[in-house]
C-alpha cells in the first residue's frame, strides 16, 4: 500500500541558533524603524517651519495689499511756531509733507525761548 503525502501547518520548533538570529534580527530592525521615525519628525519639523516662513510672507504682504503702507522710521524736522505762533509742525524730510500740527506744550515754549537766547549770544 503506497502512502499518500500530505502537507500541513503544524508548529515546528526553533534551535536556539534561529532564535539568536531573530532576536538579532529584532534589534536591528527596532533601530532602523526609530531611525526612520526620528528622521520623519526632523523632515516635518523642517517642512513646518518652512510654511510657517512662507506663512508670515504672505500675511506681510498680504498686509501691505490690503492697507498700501507700512509704518517706517522717517527722518523728520519739528518746526516750532509754524506756521503760526504756537503750533508746531511736523515734516516728513523725505517728501517734505506736513506729518502732523500740534499746539505747542509748556515744554515747547521753553525750546523756542532757549533758542533765541542761544542766537542772541
Amino acid at each position: 500500500m503506497e502512502q499518500e503525502k500530505i502537507y500541513r501547518s503544524l508548529p515546528v520548533k526553533f534551535t536556539a541558533d534561529q532564535v539568536s538570529q531573530f532576536s538579532d534580527d529584532l534589534a536591528e530592525g527596532v533601530a532602523k524603524l526609530v531611525a526612520i521615525e526620528d528622521e520623519k519628525k526632523q523632515v516635518a519639523s523642517d517642512y513646518k517651519s518652512r510654511i510657517e516662513a512662507l506663512q508670515a510672507e504672505v500675511k506681510r504682504l498680504a498686509r501691505y495689499v490690503t492697507q498700501k503702507q507700512e509704518f517706517q522710521q522717517v527722518e523728520c524736522r519739528m518746526m516750532l511756531d509754524h506756521p503760526k505762533h504756537g503750533v508746531k509742525t511736523l515734516i516728513r524730510t523725505d517728501t517734505g509733507e506736513v506729518a502732523a500740527e500740534e499746539t505747542m506744550t509748556p515744554a515747547d515754549r521753553q525750546m523756542v525761548i532757549n533758542l533765541e537766547a542761544d542766537t542772541v549770544n
